[in-house]
């Protein structure tokens, strides 16, 4: 996968490759919640009249229609976070089960493979003690983590990380993922993904289908950074008032025309 010259690599066994089939990472981009796709840029109809405030002007005129008035599609920022980096979904359904006061998950790794592939070579879940995730904010005393069994080793160019989060903006809150940073262009090992069920939302069982968006992987350049915090002074609040008129200038797309840059994720 190649980003301008810097390549992001996901490897695995031969035999891991063939069970895997087609569930593999691949840019954000490509799969785009539905809940996005379904939701207009507007906020309501372009044909209604103004939905806040006064209908009418001062001079008792009906306000102009609300073609103007965009909703969080038209948000580019919104949208960045979305489509950045690359998505790791799972290669298993996985069962949810709550029962005599604990909750269970399981799932079809162990089970034979048609063409005779040894499936033990191919976890996809693990498990943390209550001790260990005692003291995360909405973990109760008695609770374990799961964790995600990462069969790809991800490997980036030298001076590069990857940030591991719970994809962007996809609004899932049946779990909650553990996030972290690890320097991939020296740890060569494979990196699994702690996880926190949430029981309210699951209730006594549920379903984590095949291919689910689980993590997402965005990769970044290490450098230093030293803070500073100043007046703004006189060419801040010059530079404040063009980038004000800019915005006033333009109904639509000023930050996306004027300001922002876009990022590619092969």
């Amino acid at each position: 996968m190649k980003i301008f010259g810097k390549n992001i690599e996901f490897s695995a066994d031969k035999d891991v490759l063939e069970i895997l089939g087609d569930i593999k990472p691949y840019p954000a981009k490509q799969k785009i919640p539905e809940y996005y796709k379904k939701t207009s840029r507007n906020v309501v109809d372009p044909t209604d009249p103004i939905p806040y405030g006064s209908r009418f002007d001062a001079d008792g005129r009906l306000k102009p229609k609300a073609s103007t008035h965009l909703g969080f599609k038209a948000c580019v920022p919104f949208m960045d976070a979305l489509i950045s980096g690359y998505i790791l979904p799972l290669w298993s359904d996985i069962v949810y089960e709550y029962r005599d006061n604990d909750f269970y998950l399981s799932h079809n790794s162990m089970l034979a493979h048609p063409k005779g592939i040894d499936m033990s070579k191919l976890a996809i879940l693990g498990e943390h003690g209550p001790e260990q995730v005692r003291g995360i904010p909405g973990v109760g005393p008695m609770e374990k983590a799961f964790k995600y069994i990462n069969p790809w080793k991800i490997k980036t160019p030298s001076g590069y990380s990857c940030l591991f989060i719970k994809p962007m903006n996809h609004f899932d809150k049946r779990y909650e993922l553990v996030a972290g940073i690890v320097d991939t262009d020296s740890y060569t090992d494979n990196i699994h993904f702690p996880f926190i069920l949430n029981k309210e939302i699951l209730g006594e069982k549920h379903l984590f289908e095949r291919g689910t968006p689980f993590v997402q992987i965005i990769p970044f350049k290490r450098e230093s950074w030293k803070s500073e915090i100043r007046d703004i002074g006189e060419e801040g609040l010059k530079e404040e008032r063009k980038t004000r008129g800019i915005l006033t200038g333009m109904i639509q797309n000023a930050y996306r025309n004027i300001f922002w840059s876009k990022k590619r994720y092969e």
